[in-house]
C-alpha cells in the first residue's frame, strides 16, 4: 500500500475510534443515568405516600411513635413492588421505630445518616452497590423534622439492566465504527487521488505548454498562468542582464 494511503487509513481508524467511542460512552452513561433516575423515582413515590400517611395521622393529634396502623400500610406498599427489600421509618436521630422487618426495629443505620443531613427538600436518597434507598422527610405541623421514611430496594436489577444496555449498544457501536472508518478513508483517498491528478496535470502543463489540454479546476489554471508569466519574466530579465553584462566568467 502507498505510504500516503497507509497513513490516511491509520488516521481514519483513529478518528472513527475516538468519535464512536466517545459517543458510545456518552449515550451509555446518559441512558443508564436516565434509567436509574426513573427507577429511583418509582420508589420515591412510595416513600412520599407513606410520608403523607404519617403526617396526616400526626395532624389528627397522634404521636409519631403511636401510629399502630402504620405497619400494615407499610406491608401493603412493600407487597406492591417485588423489588422493595424493606420499608423503615426512623426517628430524627436515625433509630428505626417502624419496619416491615421486625428485627430492624430499634436499630440505627449509620450509613444513611449523611443522606439525612444532605436531604434536598422533602426527599433524600442513599445509593450503594447492592442496595439503594429512596427516602422522604417526615415533618410535623410546625415544619420540624420528626423522622424519615426509607424505602430500601435492590440495585442488582438495575445493574443487570445496565449490562444489557451495554451489551446491546456494543454491536451498534462496532458497526458505526467500521462504517465511519470506511467512509472517512474513502473520502480522504478520493481527495488525495484528485490532488495527485491535478498536481500531475499541472506539472505536465508547466513543462509541455499544452494549450489544447483540458482545463483544470480549483484555480490550477490561474496558478499555472501566473507561474508561467513569472518564469517568462524571469527568463526575460536574465536574458537582458546577460546582453548588458555578458556571461558570468567570460
Amino acid at each position: 500500500m502507498n505510504p500516503l494511503y497507509r497513513k490516511m487509513l491509520i488516521l481514519s481508524v483513529s478518528i472513527a475510534a475516538f468519535a464512536v467511542g466517545m459517543t458510545y460512552l456518552l449515550v451509555l452513561f446518559k441512558v443508564q443515568g436516565t434509567h436509574r433516575d426513573l427507577r429511583h423515582g418509582r420508589f420515591e413515590l412510595i416513600a412520599k405516600e407513606i410520608d403523607r400517611i404519617v403526617e396526616r395521622s400526626m395532624a389528627l393529634g397522634l404521636n409519631f411513635s403511636e401510629l399502630n396502623s402504620l405497619p400494615q400500610a407499610m406491608q401493603r406498599r412493600q407487597q406492591s413492588d417485588f423489588a422493595i427489600s424493606h420499608i423503615d421509618i426512623l426517628d430524627a436521630q436515625g433509630k428505626t421505630i417502624y419496619s416491615t422487618e421486625p428485627a430492624r426495629v430499634g436499630q440505627s443505620t449509620i450509613a444513611w445518616v449523611p443522606a439525612f443531613r444532605t436531604a434536598r427538600g422533602d426527599l433524600w436518597r442513599y445509593l450503594a452497590d447492592d442496595d439503594a434507598v429512596a427516602g422522604a422527610v417526615v415533618k410535623n405541623n410546625f415544619d420540624v423534622v420528626e423522622g424519615y421514611v426509607a424505602v430500601a430496594y435492590s440495585a442488582k436489577e438495575g445493574r443487570a439492566t445496565h449490562e444489557q444496555m451495554r451489551d446491546g449498544l456494543r454491536p451498534v457501536a462496532l458497526v458505526a465504527f467500521g462504517v465511519s472508518a470506511a467512509v472517512l478513508f474513502f473520502a480522504l483517498s478520493l481527495l488525495a487521488w484528485r490532488f495527485e491528478r491535478d498536481v500531475k496535470a499541472a506539472a505536465s502543463r508547466l513543462t509541455g505548454n499544452d494549450a489544447s489540454a483540458k482545463p483544470l479546476h480549483g484555480g490550477w489554471d490561474s496558478l499555472i498562468r501566473a507561474t508561467k508569466s513569472q518564469f517568462a519574466d524571469a527568463r526575460g530579465a536574465l536574458t537582458a542582464w546577460r546582453e548588458q553584462h555578458g556571461t558570468i566568467g567570460k
